[in-house]
């Protein structure tokens, strides 16, 4: 009888940690390379920009599904300890389309991200406009940039990040006084560029 007691105070036991921790979603960072990063700012708030591309062997888009929970994502530049807001990606606005993932807000209902493409070995983020709060015109020479790209799936959350220029990327114009910045060919970080958001 005590034997019996106890196995059920056991299984009862694991049954709750395993409902504890199905309820907690695993976080995992995921770093990637950037093929390239353009960031524009403009004393013209509507003319803002910011594009993203990376093709990386790491982006395995099934398993990054942002049509049930959508995603978000931010800029971050870990050298000035600065960190642009964080641009929500609803699932409203991603599509599913032969394999790949598509995210479309032309008129920039959710935010400045305009479009975004997810797909097995590529990410494209295009940016636009006044929501855009991360300054380049008037700040010291910004010499990193990095990003979040955030999907809140069914298995887990996942961070995929990257960090320009990184050993061996180069930066191709670092203007605070014309308002732009641009870099190429950045390794995936060894982790994920972060600040912390007040």
């Amino acid at each position: 009888m005590r034997k019996s007691a106890l196995a059920l105070v056991s299984v009862a036991s694991w049954l709750l940690s395993a409902s504890v921790a199905s309820a907690v979603a695993p976080v995992e960072d995921i770093p990637i390379s950037g093929k390239k990063i353009v960031v524009k700012d403009n004393v013209v708030a509507a003319k803002r920009k910011v594009a993203f591309v990376s093709k990386d062997q790491a982006l395995v888009a099934d398993a990054l599904d942002p049509t049930d929970n959508g995603a978000s994502f931010y800029l971050v530049d870990p050298s000035l300890g600065q960190q642009s807001s964080v641009f929500d990606m609803p699932a409203s606005s991603w599509e599913s389309k032969n394999g790949k993932y598509v995210y479309t807000d032309k008129g920039l209902v959710h935010g400045p991200v305009k479009k975004a493409k997810l797909k097995d070995g590529l990410l494209k983020i295009v940016l636009k406009g006044t929501g855009i709060d991360f300054p380049v015109l008037g700040v010291a020479p910004l010499g990193e940039v990095g990003g979040v790209f955030t999907v809140n799936t069914q298995v887990g959350v996942f961070n995929v990040c990257f960090l320009f220029p990184g050993d061996d990327g180069v930066v191709k114009k670092d203007s605070p006084v014309k308002g732009v910045y641009k870099a190429v060919n950045a390794e995936s970080p060894d982790f994920c560029p972060s600040i912390i958001v007040p």
